[in-house]
């Protein structure tokens, strides 16, 4: 039995990768993800990337209704994921010991970042990241809320590349990213030939991690969920 999820509603699954008890997931990786595991240095990061395909292999067999451990993740030229022989989008993005994941019936892209990193040093990538009318307004700003609102583009941006499907492939500083009276964000991209009908919307964090969501604007519902630790009943799950 699948989940029904219909063609204007997004998902959005966020969990801990720090929490060992995500560690029964590692049984349902796939040879390849299992030695890429294997190849970090550090034994902390393996175990992140084990929970966090193994969670994102769960929650899909609940939409597909297939066994987790049958799912065949494919990634195209740029890196977007995808289940072989499904009509399911999803997108996946990771920072620090947070993990978030977008579902749809239509391409999606969704980040998150932990913003409380000290060795990140944000008025040097203003000219990376932001548009000359992003730049003027963040250089306004103080130095706290000048790296919230850097963050905040970045995790826009990066959602919005993923959407496309183009990874980190664009130049950033050609993106401008508008707040509307609705309270959710316009894109304007003079590297992006013909319209596209996406626009950005912000998610709940933990404190210290900032996420966004780039989705169709036809999208009505954005559904977000935190999943059990039990494999049984993943599904069971608290709004966020």
């Amino acid at each position: 039995m699948s989940v029904p999820l219909q063609s204007d509603t997004v998902d959005v699954w966020r969990w801990d990768l720090s929490d060992s008890a995500w560690d029964q997931c590692a049984t349902l990786l796939s040879r390849d993800e299992a030695d890429k595991a294997a190849r970090f240095r550090c034994e902390h990061l393996q175990a992140q990337y084990r929970r966090g395909r193994g969670v994102v292999r769960l929650i899909l067999a609940q939409y597909l209704g297939r066994d987790p451990a049958s799912l065949m993740l494919i990634c195209d030229a740029f890196g977007k994921p995808a289940v072989a022989d499904s009509p399911l989008h999803f997108n996946l993005s990771h920072s620090s010991r947070e993990a978030i994941l977008a579902i749809a019936r239509q391409p999606v892209g969704i980040d998150i970042e932990y913003t409380e990193r000290a060795d990140i040093d944000v008025v040097s990538l203003l000219d990376l990241v932001c548009h000359a009318r992003e730049k003027q307004v963040l250089l306004a700003l103080d130095e706290v809320d000048c790296r919230l609102a850097f963050y905040r583009l970045w995790t826009q941006k990066e959602a919005y590349c993923k959407a496309l499907g183009h990874g980190l492939q664009k130049t950033l500083s050609e993106i401008l990213i508008l707040q509307q009276p609705t309270g959710r964000f316009h894109i304007v991209d003079s590297g992006e030939a013909g319209e596209r009908q996406l626009e950005i919307r912000s998610l709940p964090a933990p404190p210290g991690y900032l996420a966004s969501l780039c989705v169709s604007v036809d999208v009505a519902q954005v559904r977000t969920y935190t999943p059990t630790a039990d494999s049984e009943a993943v599904l069971q799950a608290a709004d966020a």
